[in-house]
């Protein structure tokens, strides 16, 4: 049995894996498939009739870049009792390409501030379409591409700050 440790969004998970059977903080979720789509990190996880889309990319030393339906969830994981770095700073930054594809529509300009979960801008790849949505409140710094450019996996897309109104 795999145990981990996952830290996502302000909390802490214990997480189980036994074959396909998944167990959260004790609770059993049921069996899942994870079924990897591309060599990119794009994923369909199953459970019975639910299929959700989710895109995977490591990010160095225990952080994983994860977009659940186009919206991105950072997250850190370790094994088992492994003490999770603790983060000195939220890093809002930017919002990158999850796949190679095409920029289908833009729907954000610099200055503006978005929601958490407000979708930024649309790519499509391998004929599917993906809605990228800010991952926090935030203000966009730059736009960096426009409708009908092509990018790859990586490239830059947006940059945003921390929304500081409410600070005021």
């Amino acid at each position: 049995m795999a145990k981990y440790s996952v830290a996502l969004g302000g909390r802490r998970y214990r997480v189980e894996i036994q074959d396909s059977e998944v167990t959260i903080d004790g609770e059993p979720l049921g069996e899942l498939e994870l079924v990897s789509l591309n060599g990119n990190g794009l994923h369909m996880v199953r459970q019975d009739r639910r299929h959700i889309e989710v895109y995977l990319k490591s990010v160095p030393p225990d952080g994983f870049e994860v977009i659940v339906n186009g919206r991105p969830l950072p997250a850190r994981v370790g094994l088992a009792g492994q003490r999770l770095r603790e983060r000195t700073h939220d890093r809002v930054g930017a919002l990158t390409a999850p796949m190679p594809g095409a920029i289908v529509k833009v729907l954000v300009a610099p200055s503006q501030r978005v929601r958490q979960g407000e979708v930024l801008l649309v790519q499509e790849s391998m004929k599917m379409q993906m809605q990228l949505r800010a991952p926090v409140d935030a203000v966009v710094t730059s736009v960096r591409v426009k409708m009908g450019d092509r990018v790859k996996k990586g490239d830059l897309l947006v940059e945003l700050s921390a929304d500081r109104a409410d600070e005021a």
